[in-house]
């Protein structure tokens, strides 16, 4: 193999290890922005309820915690279905 072809194949290998690179940066971005998505949808069917008050509506950023959207039922009581699957499926990007 002479330099000439030495080069071109290194220059190949650099293109596809670029591809490559490029591609796992926008999976880790489509993912991160599909994460904060989910995540938000969760937050926004929970039902309500948090350990200081089970009467409270919504979800909470300072009563509750990210694994109460994963509960099969809310603090309140009601079913937590929706929340918990979108929840599910969120933390499973991560």
């Amino acid at each position: 193999m002479n330099k000439g072809q030495f080069s071109k194949s290194m220059t190949r290998i650099n293109l596809i290890e670029r591809d490559i690179q490029k591609t796992i940066f926008i999976f880790l971005i489509l993912s991160s922005f599909l994460w904060i998505i989910l995540m938000g949808l969760s937050i926004y069917y929970y039902p309500g309820g948090s350990f200081g008050d089970s009467t409270t509506e919504g979800f909470s950023f300072f009563y509750n915690a990210i694994s109460d959207l994963g509960r099969f039922t809310a603090v309140n009581g009601e079913s937590n279905s929706v929340s918990r699957v979108l929840s599910i499926i969120a933390i499973n990007l991560i």
